[in-house]
This record gives C-alpha cells, sequence and structure tokens, in this order.
C-alpha cells in the first residue's frame, strides 16, 4: 500500500503570491479546450454542430474534425476544468488549517462561490442564452 503524501503550503503571510504552476497549466489547457467547443458552437447554427454534413458536406477533414472534438474535447476540458476548480478550492481552503485567520479564508472563499453563481446567472439567462 502506497502513503499518501500531502504538501504543505506557507501560510499566506510568508508568502502572498504562491500558485501553484502544474494547476495553471492545466487549467489553460482545460480554458482552450472549452474555447475550442465554444467557438464551433457559436460559429454553426443550432443542429450543425450535432449533424456535421448538415452545413456543407461530409468530407474527411470535416468528419475526422467532429469525431475529434466529440471523443478527446467534448467533455473532458468541462470535466478537467471542473476537476481543477474543486483541487483550487481545496487549496484555497488549505490555508485555513494553516492561518490564523481560517474564518476569514472560508469567508472569502463563500464569498467568491457567490460571486461566481451571480455571474453565471446573469451570463446563462441575459447575455448569451435568451
Amino acid at each position: 500500500m502506497s502513503t499518501a503524501q500531502y504538501i504543505d503550503l506557507p501560510t499566506t503571510s510568508q508568502s502572498p503570491n504562491i500558485r501553484i504552476t502544474q494547476l495553471d497549466v492545466l487549467r489553460g489547457f482545460a480554458v482552450l479546450g472549452i474555447y475550442w467547443i465554444n467557438v464551433i458552437i457559436f460559429g454553426l447554427p443550432t443542429g450543425a454542430y450535432s449533424l456535421p454534413n448538415l452545413l456543407g458536406q461530409a468530407e474527411t477533414l470535416n468528419v475526422g474534425h467532429w469525431v475529434f472534438s466529440e471523443l478527446m474535447v467534448e467533455g473532458s476540458m468541462r470535466g478537467l476544468f471542473s476537476m481543477l476548480f474543486g483541487a483550487s478550492a481545496m487549496v484555497f481552503l488549505n490555508e485555513s488549517r494553516l492561518g490564523a485567520s481560517g474564518l476569514m479564508v472560508v469567508d472569502r472563499y463563500y464569498r467568491r462561490n457567490l460571486l461566481l453563481i451571480i455571474f453565471g446567472i446573469i451570463h446563462a439567462y441575459l447575455l448569451l442564452w435568451p
């Protein structure tokens, strides 16, 4: 059996700008994947994303692009982005264990999530999806 290894992060008073490079790189990769899908979805008519031969002919390049997007990008990038959001939340809340102001960190965490929910509602119902 392998033992779990934990990384002790310094408190915010020691290093205020600590970043985990691997999480940032994976997050950027996931954002590019989501961008890949959204450019296609917003650039085509509603049914053309699910049916690649609805707009144009089913040529090898068009079908290959559609198959790659469906198999490699569609769900995996959203899933990766969601997992990274959870990992970032755990890193953020790990500071509460190490710092003396744990309640302030949890308060910031809930305020941040509330703002993200409000932005998501505005984005979903007012900006893009009438």
